[in-house]
Parts: structure tokens; sequence; C-alpha cells
């Protein structure tokens, strides 16, 4: 089902529901592509295949002018319910004549729909490194992905190599396209972000991220005491919220570093906070890409992380920061702690190095993951597979004369 001559062409992004309480790189670069969008070429629509739609970013989209839909698909709404909401996406699809489908974390759903209505175009972006498959709903939704997208979208380098090696996806279906993020200096007042990086005279180490074990706050906890000891200015400040968040708290209390750790809850604009803080920590067991490495990188602040997955190909170790090496186990990349706080007190004691890494990290965020270059890669790839498709459609239409 290809656009008519002159029209725009509609994109539909299928997603699961958003957090309330915020999202990852996953929800940013969504909203990143709806609000930024050729308009004059693309009409995005955005559609919720999961709980009731009452996300924070889910109404920033809406505010954006993009239709947005909530049709919860999960068996969770009882079998019944679920099959209808999945018809009506389907008549949906029809309805609004849509050209390409979007899909990411929805479990197939919309790349199964988009091959019921006969959509050219189907996309599948994966974000994290691949889990083995613990549920029917999780095998059959990997599938999907794997045999039935037209193409799959991975945000790093690491990404695509393990979903060709765990889903035997040809390398040639899937295409690298790293997140984008916006500058996070833009919009701060001068002295904010030149000469705001420590207002109160501590050393602040800053983390972003979803308080979930993946993200390994809890091992920069464990190297704070030796990162006190050796600077007692350091001050550590979280920002970010999820299911982990009372544990690490009592983790804080029981260690007696409640002085030099603040939890501020989740953020919607975390600009102000990489403006004052000196170095931005990282030491995730499990990451995709790691979005909030990259806005680090845009506000010129140096990074310190864990070799995780993408991580790698966001922080040149050495040029823009520091890059932690860790072992593998079942939960994911062990980073040590002292080796984590070692590095750390290397950026923070050394400001001519920590500024040096900030410069290069600015430079790099402005080679490779601006908000518009990515925006502009998805819409070549969105031009490419819509010509493709039409080709596909006239040597159909060819055989079926002959």
């Amino acid at each position: 089902m290809l656009m008519a001559t002159g029209d725009r062409i509609r994109v539909a992004y299928v997603t699961d529901s958003w957090p309330r309480s915020g999202g990852g790189g996953a929800e940013k670069l969504l909203y990143t592509l709806i609000c930024g969008l050729d308009q004059t070429t693309f009409q995005p629509v955005l559609v919720s295949v999961a709980g009731c739609g009452d996300s924070e970013y889910l109404a920033l989209a809406r505010d954006a002018g993009a239709p947005t839909f909530v049709l919860p698909t999960s068996l969770g709404v009882g079998p019944a319910m679920a099959l209808r909401n999945f018809s009506t996406l389907v008549r949906m699809f029809r309805r609004l004549r849509v050209s390409i489908v979007h899909s990411s974390q929805d479990k197939g759903v919309g790349v199964l729909g988009a091959t019921a209505t006969g959509v050219g175009v189907r996309l599948h972006t994966t974000h994290s490194l691949v889990r083995p498959p613990l549920s029917r709903a999780g095998i059959s939704g990997r599938f999907l992905v794997a045999h039935m997208t037209s193409r799959n979208i991975a945000v790093s380098e690491a990404v695509a190599g393990d979903i060709c090696s765990r889903y035997a996806v040809s390398a040639s279906r899937v295409a690298v396209i790293p997140n984008g993020v916006d500058d996070m200096a833009r919009g701060l007042p001068p002295v904010t972000a030149a000469a705001g990086r420590r207002p109160t005279g501590r050393r602040t180490i800053l983390v972003v991220a979803r308080l979930v074990a993946e993200k390994g706050t809890d091992i920069l906890l464990d190297a704070m005491p030796q990162i006190v000891a050796a600077e007692p200015r350091a001050f550590l400040r979280i920002v970010g919220d999820g299911p982990e968040r009372h544990l690490l708290e009592a983790r804080v209390r029981a260690s007696g570093l409640g002085g030099y750790v603040e939890f501020t809850g989740y953020e919607t604009d975390a600009a102000v906070r990489f403006a004052q803080a000196d170095v931005f920590a990282m030491p995730s067991r499990s990451e995709g890409l790691g979005i909030a490495a990259v806005e680090a990188l845009s506000a010129s602040l140096p990074v310190v992380a864990s070799d995780a997955g993408g991580l790698p190909e966001v922080v040149e170790d050495g040029y823009c920061g520091v890059v932690v090496h860790g072992r593998r186990s079942r939960a994911g990349l062990e980073v040590d702690p002292a080796a984590l706080a070692q590095a750390i007190l290397r950026v923070l004691q050394d400001s001519e190095l920590a500024r040096n890494y900030g410069m290069n990290g600015r430079r790099r965020y402005e080679e490779r993951f601006t908000m518009s270059r990515c925006v502009k890669r998805h819409e070549t790839l969105y031009l490419e597979e819509i010509e493709l498709a039409s080709r596909r459609e006239r040597r159909l239409r060819g055989r079926v004369r002959l």
C-alpha cells in the first residue's frame, strides 16, 4: 500500500505505553522523529498498543500536533479486547493509507498489523541488546521482527551485530542509525552553559538514568567511598526514577554517604544538570547505545562509562572520556567499582584533561549524534524503502500480467 502521487507519506509509529515517570532513549528518539520530520514530505501518526496512553511523552507528541491513538493489544486486557483492538489497528492503517509502519518496543504488533494490511515498508528499531526470549510472546515477537520486517534499524553497531547473530538476519537488512539528541547547551544562559560547572564548590558526578539494575548505578555507589576519600568535594547527583530507587537510597543510607549523594527523581529537561556537573558516569551492565552519554557529549561534559554494548561507539576512550572495561556475567557487564573510582578521580582531579575531553566530546556530538542528522538519516531510509517497495510492487504486477 503506497502513497498516491502528491500525498505526504504517512508514517505510523507503533510503540508500547511510555512510562508516565519518563522514558529512555527509545521514547526520546520517537518524540524526536515525530517533531523533527519534514512535514512537507511526511505525516507522522503515533499509536500506543499498550497501557492507557496517559504518559508525558505521549501528551507532548499530541501537543506537537501528531495524531495519537491508544489501542491496547496485550493479552492483559483480555483476548477478545486485544483482538478487537488489533483489528482496529489494521483498519486504521487502511483508512489512513499508511505507507510506512515504524515500530519499536511493541513486541512486533506494528509489523504484524502492517503485514496484514499490506503496508510495503515495515520497519522495526531495536534499542537494546537482544535478551534470550523468556516467554511465548517474546519468541513470536522476535520472529516477526526478524522475518516480517522489510528492514531492521539498530541504534548501534553492537545492536546490529546482536540482531544478525541471534536472529540469523542478513546484515543487508539492518540499517545502523544512532539516536540523535537535541543540543543540551542550547537555550541555557551563557553563565550556566559555560561557567556553571561548580556553583557550590563541589565536584559533581552526574548520572541520568532509569533506576534499574542494568544501568549499574549500584556499582557507582560502591565506588563513592573511594572517590570521596580521595576527593572530599565529590558529590553524586542521580537524576531519574525507577523500581530500584528505594534499594539504591537504602544503600546510600547504609554506607553513610547521605551528604554526598542526591536523588532528584525524574526530570523531563535535565540540561541544567549537565551544565552544573564536572563528569558524567554511566557504568551500565547493558546498553544499546547510551543516549544519556550522547547528551553529556552535547553538553561538553567528559564521560566515564563501561564498555557495555554500544557505549564505546559513543565514548572514544582517551578522546572524550574514559571507557572502563568490565567482565561478563549472567547479569551483564560488571565493572570493578575500584576501577570506576580511579577513572572518575582521574577526570575530577585534572581540570585540563576534563576540559579537553569535554571539547572533544562536543565535537564528536556535532559530527555524529545531532538530532538533525538522526532525523535526516531516517528520512533518507524511509524514501529508499518506499522506492524499493514500489519496485517490488511493479515486479509483482508484471508477473501477474504474464
